[in-house]
């Protein structure tokens, strides 16, 4: 998720429009809208579809959503883009691939905002959408056959909840008290909890599920950010492994709904709990550090010792070393970077992050 604006205060009602027909002349003329159970967002929303009908295009609106079914909608409707209006007037914006703008594409929304050149007295369509069947439907088609597997689902909004459990009734699993998934409010952020008790984070999930894949024969793309043993999963299959910044377009890599749905259909092909399943992961240690440095991707790039290192030339380097993985992640105010060293243990990892920092600031 990336906002494109920030909007306190009294809802102003020509910019969201302006906003909305500025979408229209960015991405194309079919605009998804959606938004979350919070004050003022359905009246954000509703200035949002004037301004894309204002422009000509076409205002889908799907009401209140969670943010993480966004990719599914631009999907499974063609849209050229949509937008997420959730709480104190924060707006968010994707492309056609269900992905947060790319700086190229804020900066075309930014200008189009600030000029006067944007038609405002075309006639668009509004359709106002239920997008819950649909939803619902592919998520059974994605579990398939869940018989023989338990588990449970909590999730501060009730709705969400009471989905994947009809989704997993469906399907044929039962409810028990473990293994235990927790997913947040815009359904992005997960957690589990397995039968032995322990703790899984969203990004051993997505592990989990790309070794099965791989295991079973499929070939995947995953973020740089992924499990550096899964190189030697693919080769032991003989499969290809892709590495990109985006990661892959699979449901269950973008929202969390899926991704449960997704470990239990794994957990049925195995015949095995959760616990069995995180046993398939390496050990590994993941280390976050932030650091100044106002030097642009490609010129750290160049500084850097490795075996291989890759960058986007916007605001992301992966580099691989023979003792870990390193993401580097440059903050949106160009002034410092985030870095995220993956190794086999902390201390390998502290070494990796001391070395990138001896390197950049010899």
């Amino acid at each position: 998720m990336k906002s494109f604006c920030v909007l306190n205060g009294p809802i102003n009602q020509r910019l969201y429009e302006k906003i909305g027909a500025s979408s229209v002349c960015a991405f194309g003329e079919r605009i998804g809208v959606a938004f979350a159970d919070a004050a003022q967002a359905d009246t954000a929303s509703t200035y949002l579809c004037n301004g894309i009908i204002s422009a000509g295009g076409t205002a889908e609106n799907f009401g209140i959503v969670n943010e993480s079914r966004i990719p599914f909608l631009i999907r499974n409707y063609s849209l050229s883009a949509a937008f997420f209006v959730g709480g104190e007037s924060l707006v968010s914006v994707y492309a056609h691939d269900g992905r947060a703008l790319n700086i190229h594409q804020e900066k075309l929304m930014a200008e189009l905002i600030a000029s006067d050149d944007i038609p405002s007295e075309e006639t668009g369509t509004l359709l106002n959408i239920n997008s819950d069947y649909a939803y619902r439907k592919t998520l059974v088609s994605a579990a398939q056959s869940l018989d023989g597997v338990s588990a449970d689902v909590f999730c501060s909004d009730v709705n969400l909840r009471v989905l994947i459990r009809s989704v997993m009734n469906l399907s044929g699993s039962d409810i028990s008290p473990k293994p235990r998934f927790f997913i947040s409010q815009s359904g992005f952020g997960i957690s589990a909890c397995d039968e032995s008790g322990k703790v899984l984070k969203r990004e051993n999930l997505l592990d989990i599920c790309s070794v099965c894949n791989l295991e079973s024969g499929q070939s995947l793309t995953v973020p740089f950010s992924a499990s550096a043993s899964l190189e030697s999963v693919a080769s032991a299959h003989g499969v290809m492994l892709k590495r990109s910044f985006e990661g892959g377009d699979a449901p269950w890599q973008k929202d969390s709904v899926f991704l449960v749905i997704e470990v239990l259909r794994n957990m049925a092909v195995y015949g095995s709990g959760l616990s069995t399943l995180s046993d398939k992961l390496s050990e590994s240690f993941t280390l976050r550090r932030s650091f100044s440095c106002s030097m642009s991707p490609d010129d750290v790039a160049d500084i850097i010792p490795c075996d291989e290192i890759v960058t986007d030339g916007e605001s992301s380097i992966y580099v691989r070393h023979n003792s870990g993985n390193i993401l580097l992640t440059r903050c949106r105010n160009l002034k410092s970077y985030c870095m995220e060293v993956s190794a086999s243990d902390s201390e390998t990892a502290s070494e990796l992050a001391l070395e990138i920092s001896a390197a950049l600031f010899a």
